[in-house]
């Protein structure tokens, strides 16, 4: 079977392709892509491509529209679902400790294996993640790059650092703005952001940043307090 994918056929040049449909295997799921968002990781893929042709793409949501023979019970024929992108080799201590980022030998979704701009992808059980909040597709495309804001949050937690914690963050770029997010969801109210641009700082203001600079105003940042954290 053929399906339709946008794919990488040279430095910044893409194109919507017929592609063969990924091969099943009795552990993975296959997924009908629904919404796949933009990663800065993409846009210098596009550029710089590590492989040709290359599918980008690894911030997505979807339904599972076919499960291998041995794939889980917990996954069923239409549910909504997106994925963990980092696909480890499931036999060092990391994966079977199902800490996959750290696998030394793990491929990414979108780099080095097919990505997610393309009307499916079959994935390893193992890295489907369903999704059972009531949210839209497009939001669902996004929790994996929230999840790594949520990791931060755990990370300054470790510390045992207070609410009124001194934490500086540095960039204004749209990681940094979920970092400001979730930081402040989770109740850290003493954020410093230094950034470039005046709407993303504005956006920082908004999501709950107590300072923002710009990197012409660093003099500034003598008046307060010494930080404790550095992002």
């Amino acid at each position: 079977k053929i399906m339709i994918a946008l794919q990488i056929n040279s430095p910044n040049r893409m194109l919507y392709t017929e592609v063969a449909e990924p091969e099943l295997h009795e552990n993975d799921v296959r997924i009908k892509i629904k919404s796949s968002a933009v990663c800065g990781s993409d846009l210098n893929n596009i550029r710089k491509p590590r492989n040709l042709p290359q599918i980008p793409g690894h911030e997505c949501s979807g339904y599972v529209v076919e499960l291998g023979d041995n794939a889980s019970s917990n996954i069923k024929i239409g549910d909504m679902v997106t994925i963990f992108p980092m696909i480890g080799c499931m036999k060092c201590k990391h994966c079977k400790n199902k800490d996959y980022r750290e696998c030394e030998s793990k491929k990414s979704i979108g780099f080095d294996l097919p990505g997610t701009f393309s009307e499916e992808i079959v994935v390893n059980q193992h890295f489907v993640i369903p999704v059972k909040r009531d949210i839209t597709y497009d939001q669902a495309s996004l929790i994996e790059y929230l999840s790594c804001s949520y990791r931060l949050v755990m990370e300054v937690r470790e510390y045992s650092a207070s609410p009124d914690t001194p934490i500086l963050i540095i960039g204004d770029g749209p990681v940094a703005l979920s970092n400001v997010q979730m930081l402040t969801y989770f109740g850290y109210d003493n954020i410093t952001v230094i950034g470039k641009h005046d709407i993303r700082l504005n956006f920082a203001d908004n999501f709950g940043a107590k300072y923002t600079f710009k990197r012409d105003q660093l003099n500034s940042l003598n008046k307060l307090n010494k930080f404790k954290v550095c992002i």
